[in-house]
């Protein structure tokens, strides 16, 4: 899958596409988009919660069904935190699977790669993903 950086307007194809995508799933709000009221992730509602252990289940969940919902061509397997202090600042890490033509339908090739998604203060999001057999 093909885009443009939204930073720099240049090309972004491939992984750094996908790491794009999520960082921007993660980080929109849902009902923000005109179009796609749907769009985003419920994540980003629990930013200035306190960092009980029910409000990081809660983050996990929201990041998992936003991840599974509009991002085809990654397979969130797992995720937990590496960092969670109660002055809000948290690390989760995430193992998945990258599938290039998951936008395709095409889920039998899986690629693994890391991933370091860049999303904004209050996101601090690492991980790796990993092939399928």
């Amino acid at each position: 899958m093909a885009g443009m950086n939204r930073y720099t307007g240049k090309a972004l194809v491939g992984y750094d596409h996908l790491v794009q995508s999520i960082a921007d799933i993660l980080s929109t709000p849902p009902l923000t988009r005109v179009y796609r009221r749907e769009y985003g992730s419920k994540a980003t509602y629990l930013i200035d919660k306190p960092g009980t252990n029910d409000i990081l289940l809660d983050f996990v969940l929201a990041l998992g069904e936003a991840i599974d919902k509009w991002e085809p061509r990654y397979r969130l397997r797992k995720a937990w935190f590496e960092e969670a202090g109660q002055d809000g600042r948290f690390i989760i890490n995430m193992d998945g699977t990258y599938y290039p033509r998951g936008h395709l339908g095409d889920f039998v090739t899986g690629v693994q790669q890391g991933i370091n998604l860049p999303l904004p203060e209050g996101f601090p999001i690492t991980g790796k993903v990993e092939t399928t057999p």
